[in-house]
């Protein structure tokens, strides 16, 4: 804060509240105070237990956003010079690049994003999911892994981060039974999928625990993955790999 000048370097993807990253958010929830981010998560945005979502959040609602716009005034009050905003490509690597106010940057990224990582979404009995872009939050990959998966089906989550599941100080699981502040310790069930299968050496044992545990298996091994999928689908069903579920946006989900 006691800085002359203040630059932040972000990129833009789809975000489940803010409809896309990137701008403002660097300072909120970036660098804020756990108790400036509770406010815009939760009396702001209306997510937590008990509470309702604020009808302008979401998936892909950008502009109007009611947890963004509070968002960038917290960036203006810090004093957030300049910014320079990109859009990545699948090997993480710039596709474009934008520089100037913090506003200005997240809305022209946030338009190429959504033309750069629109992706096909066509229904599938499987839907194999990979995360590199962000490996350490594999489960963004539901959206768009649900928008292509058929009533029934099974979710193949790839997730190879040593690190394992990124803490979110907001909403974890902190232990069995303990959790953040906007935590909800009831279980969640899948919308659509049957199944889901998370693939790879490293357990996302908080993940896991959000979900019924009869809907969640872990396998290490891809031969033992085929196999499980095998068990259940029969020979013919169709198959969808999403490259990075943590970036793709479903063509689907842009349909007016």
């Amino acid at each position: 804060m006691s800085c002359d000048l203040k630059i932040g370097v972000g990129t833009v993807l789809f975000h489940r509240l803010t409809g896309m990253s990137g701008g403002g958010k660097l300072i909120s929830p970036g660098v804020a105070g756990v108790e400036t981010i509770r406010f815009n998560h939760g009396e702001v945005g209306g997510f937590g237990p008990g509470r309702t979502p604020d009808p302008s959040t979401g998936y892909m609602a950008n502009d109007q956003n009611r947890m963004r716009l509070d968002a960038e005034d917290a960036a203006r009050m810090a004093g957030l010079d300049y910014k320079v905003d990109t859009v990545l490509g699948l090997d993480r690597n710039p596709l474009k690049l934008y520089a100037g106010d913090f506003v200005e940057t997240q809305r022209r990224a946030a338009k190429d994003a959504v033309k750069l990582h629109a992706t096909e979404s066509p229904e599938s009995d499987i839907v194999v999911v990979g995360s590199y872009m962000r490996e350490n939050e594999p489960y963004l990959g539901l959206w768009p892994g649900l928008s292509t998966v058929k009533e029934g089906g099974t979710l193949v989550l790839v997730n190879d981060c040593p690190d394992g599941d990124i803490n979110h100080w907001l909403f974890n699981r902190h232990g069995k039974t303990v959790g953040a502040s906007l935590w909800s310790p009831k279980p969640q069930r899948l919308n659509k999928a049957r199944h889901m299968i998370i693939y790879g050496e490293y357990p996302l044992r908080s993940f896991m625990m959000r979900y019924e545990p009869e809907q969640v298996t872990w396998i290490r091994r891809w031969d033992e993955v085929v196999e499980e999928l095998r068990n259940h689908h029969k020979a013919g069903s169709r198959v969808a790999v999403i490259p990075d579920g943590t970036s793709c946006i479903p063509e689907n989900a842009l349909v007016k």
